[in-house]
């Protein structure tokens, strides 16, 4: 009876090699998977540098608002081709058409495109001119049809290339700022200097001045005294003319009655020779005469005593005369000269006294200007050293503002330096008006200091005049003394020998006419002696009346004198206090002049400073933008975003899924392959027992993968497009091609399982990782490593997925070549199950012919 159990496999069974080779194959799977899968994806963003795209630069070269040349342009351009890094597209420039059509072929994955006036909006931002300033833009293009993550890919590049751009735009831009911030500093600081200069020299100007208005106060004071003192000078100096006429018109008559005197005493002398002789005559001639010759001869010696003195008193009489003429000229000239210069210095006072007068009102005036200066000045110094501090501290906080916080302090420094720039003005206009009343001080030939100055030099040349004048004066007056005194003492010497002279005249008149009565023999002496005595008679009358003359004109003299020396005394009162004014004066004008060059000095520097003062602050000004509101959120807004870049896909899909779904549906239809034939055999058992012809078998294989290819693809095709969502540009488009491609991925996996069996499956479960990781599914297949992208283009899961993509996104990408390849890999799959059919039925007719055999063996047995 056998026996029922199952019989145990022989141990060889149980351990033979293939069951260990399958054993580890299986043990192998999950590691292939994890190792190919994480292999492929294991740094994608790492490799960005192996994925090709294009640079399409137009951009032209542009001048910013400070003479730079810029050229971004071409400045991103080398960057981005000589970039090394990992993450960096490999760049290629091109033009545009030839960028756009390898964009749309899929050779490219992105194309950077710099527009004309890229430098030039760039550029615009630096001008500060709110109406210019364009925001610079660049375009990336990507094409969803090719792959969107190398879209997201090259979108997240282009934004940090804006980024980088806007980083380096804002830059250059808080550069200009902060050159901007420290020219205003610099021109603020210079407008403080200037501020400092203008009030040192306000403050010098307001010095300068008050000395100045002391100084002309003093000389205000001085030219009253010496106006005072000339008047007094004046007067004396008339009454010494007055005196000097009376003086000159005295010796003019006492040198006439010296003349006369002169006269009468030689007639006198020739007289009383004439009788002196007669009398000789007589008294040797008659003795009957003897007393009368008697009374004669003392008369006669009387007279000849008298007239004996009067030639030698004569000749002083004469050079006291003459002294006196001259002395009295030289003092009339003296006196005239003193009298002019005195009508001189008069004038001259009067003309310091009116220039005192004005120079005093304009220094006053100046004062009052120059102490407005000085408090405006101070006030601009502390505004324009405030203003500073502010751009400093701006500066310093700059980075800690918003832009609206950023554009309030621009507009309030504006408004400052615009206030300062003010004050400047006004500062200037104060200027100006202390400029005018230095010119008021100066004056013309008419008022001022001019006025002053000539005054002071009629005054001095008045003065040197009263000086020759008084020295001839006082020699005229020394000569006019000395003359007179001998002149009275000459005059009474003369005046007694007249008298003696007159009585002796008499006595011998007398005894002459007793003689001639009494001696008539005398008559020839008689006779000569009476011409004689008539002769010195008629010099005697002749001398009376001169001596009367010289005595009248010595009277006349000696008035002349006393006025002359009231005159002298009045002038020498006159000219004490005219010099006193006149050092009061010196002194005045000294400190009017000090005060003056202090006050050209301080005006000086005062315009200076001022000048230094409004360029700087002109500068400061022009150097501070100002921006209407609209302007200001128009600039803001450029200057916040000056770089930006517009993203332009090609066959834009709405969502991720769009982008992901060729690369599971291609995944979904291969595993759906290996599925079906885990439930179904390669080849139908029906096909499969002989009685069929290879080609009714292979017909009898292929049917249910047609069919089932068919099912598969327009089912999936209908979930994703109705149930996922999924918007394709192509519906029947996509449905055709999924069909086709469950069609390939069916025979593919039909001819393995046919010609392989178990080792089919296996092999089919390793290309499933292998296209996977190769098919660039997510990122581009540039990003994957080397043996993959090798095998890339070869697998049939490669070409539906880059036609799934064009038949959803849309383009060209993968259709007609995707269509191609899985036409010749159904071939070859075909190929290969009807090579498993010839195979198998190389082998059942083998075993059939060997059956029969055995069989015919047995019957022959």
């Amino acid at each position: 009876m056998p026996s029922t159990r199952a019989k145990r496999p022989k141990l060889h069974d149980r351990f033979s090699p293939m069951k260990y080779l399958v054993l580890l194959a299986v043990i192998i799977i999950p590691s292939i998977y994890s190792g190919i899968l994480t292999w492929s994806n294991y740094d994608p963003t790492g490799t960005i540098d192996a994925v090709p795209a294009a640079i399409v630069n137009e951009d032209a070269p542009a001048t910013t608002a400070t003479g730079n040349t810029l050229n971004l342009g071409q400045q991103l351009t080398d960057e981005l081709l000589s970039n090394d890094s990992k993450q960096n597209f490999d760049w290629s420039t091109m033009s545009a058409d030839e960028a756009q059509t390898k964009l749309e072929n899929g050779e490219v994955q992105a194309v950077l495109t710099i527009p004309a006036d890229f430098s030039a909006n760039v550029a615009s931002v630096s001008e500060n001119n709110a109406a210019a300033a364009q925001t610079a833009k660049l375009t990336i293009t990507t094409n969803d049809g090719s792959n969107i993550i190398s879209g997201n890919i090259a979108s997240s590049l282009g934004t940090a290339v804006t980024d980088t751009l806007a980083s380096q735009v804002s830059i250059e831009y808080l550069n200009n700022i902060y050159a901007g911030f420290t020219n205003i500093h610099d021109s603020l600081g210079q407008a403080a200097d200037g501020a400092s200069q203008l009030a040192n020299g306000s403050t010098s100007a307001k010095e300068g001045s008050e000395e100045l208005v002391v100084g002309l106060t003093d000389l205000k004071s001085g030219t009253g005294e010496l106006s005072s003192g000339a008047s007094t000078l004046a007067d004396g100096a008339t009454q010494v003319n007055d005196g000097a006429s009376s003086l000159a018109s005295g010796s003019a008559s006492l040198a006439d009655g010296a003349t006369q005197v002169n006269d009468g005493a030689s007639s006198l002398t020739s007289g009383a020779a004439e009788l002196n002789s007669g009398a000789t005559s007589l008294a040797t001639g008659a003795d009957s005469a003897t007393s009368g010759a008697a009374s004669l001869s003392d008369g006669l010696s009387q007279i000849n005593s008298a007239v004996s003195a009067l030639p030698e008193q004569l000749p002083a009489l004469t050079e006291g005369t003459g002294s006196l003429a001259s002395g009295a000229s030289d003092l009339a000239s003296g006196a005239q000269s003193l009298e002019d210069a005195a009508g001189q210095l008069a004038s001259g006072a009067t003309t310091l006294s009116d220039g005192a007068d004005a120079a005093v009102t304009g220094a006053q005036n100046l004062a009052d200007g120059a102490e407005q200066l000085h408090t405006a000045t101070g006030t601009l110094a502390s505004g324009a050293q405030g203003i500073s501090a502010s751009s400093q501290a701006l500066i310093d906080n700059w980075g800690n503002l918003t832009d609206e916080q950023k554009l309030a302090a621009l507009q309030q420094l504006n408004a400052g330096a615009s206030t300062l720039a003010s004050g400047a003005g006004a500062v200037d206009t104060a200027a100006g008006q202390l400029a005018t009343g230095a010119d008021t001080l100066v004056g013309t030939d008419s008022s001022g200091l001019t006025k002053l100055a000539a005054g002071a030099s009629a005054l001095d040349s008045g003065a040197g005049q009263l000086a020759s004048g008084a020295t001839s004066l006082s020699n005229g007056a020394d000569a006019l003394n000395q003359g007179a005194a001998t002149l009275n003492s000459k005059a009474g010497t003369l005046s007694t020998s007249l008298g003696s002279l007159v009585t002796a005249i008499s006595q011998a008149n007398d005894g002459a006419a007793s003689l001639a009565s009494g001696t008539s023999t005398l008559a020839s002496g008689a006779s000569t002696l009476a011409d004689g005595a008539g002769s010195l008679s008629s010099g005697a009358s002749t001398l009376a009346e001169g001596t009367s003359s010289l005595a009248s004109g010595s009277a006349t003299l000696n008035d002349g004198a006393q006025t002359l020396a009231d005159g002298t005394s009045s002038l020498s009162s006159g000219a004490t206090r005219l010099a006193s004014g006149a050092a009061t004066l010196d002194e005045g004008v000294g400190s009017a002049v000090d005060g003056a060059s202090s006050l050209t000095s301080g005006l000086n520097e005062l315009e200076d400073g001022n000048t230094q003062l409004a360029t700087s602050l002109g500068d400061a000004v022009g150097q501070v933008p100002s921006y209407t509101t609209d302007q200001a959120s128009e600039l803001s807004a450029v200057t916040s975003d000056p770089v930006t870049i517009e993203k332009t896909r090609l066959n834009e899909v709405p969502t991720y899924g769009h982008g992901l779904a060729p690369y599971f549906m291609t995944l979904a239809l291969w595993v759906g392959a290996i599925a079906y034939f885990m439930m179904y055999p390669a080849i139908s058992s029906k096909f499969a027992r002989g009685g069929h012809s290879g080609l009714r078998t292979l017909r009898g294989a292929l049917v249910p993968v047609l069919l089932m290819g068919v099912l598969q693809g327009t089912v999936m095709s209908t979930v994703i497009h109705y149930w996922v969502g999924i918007e394709e540009v192509n519906f029947w488009g996509l449905t055709g091609f999924a069909v086709l491609t469950s069609i390939t991925f069916l025979a593919i996996n039909q001819a393995l399982i046919a010609l392989l069996d178990a080792p089919g499956r296996f092999i089919s479960l390793i290309l499933t990782v292998l296209q996977i990781g190769a098919a660039g599914g997510t990122y581009p297949i540039e990003t994957a490593p080397p043996f993959l992208q090798a095998i890339h283009p070869w697998l049939p899961l490669t070409h539906a997925l880059e036609a799934f993509r064009s038949l959803i996104a849309g383009g060209p990408i993968g259709l007609t070549s995707g269509i191609v390849w899985l036409l010749g890999w159904i071939a070859l799959a075909v190929a290969g199950t009807a090579l498993s059919i010839w195979i198998r039925h190389r082998r059942e007719d083998k075993a059939e012919a060997e059956r029969q055999a055995r069989l015919t063996a047995l019957a022959s047995a």
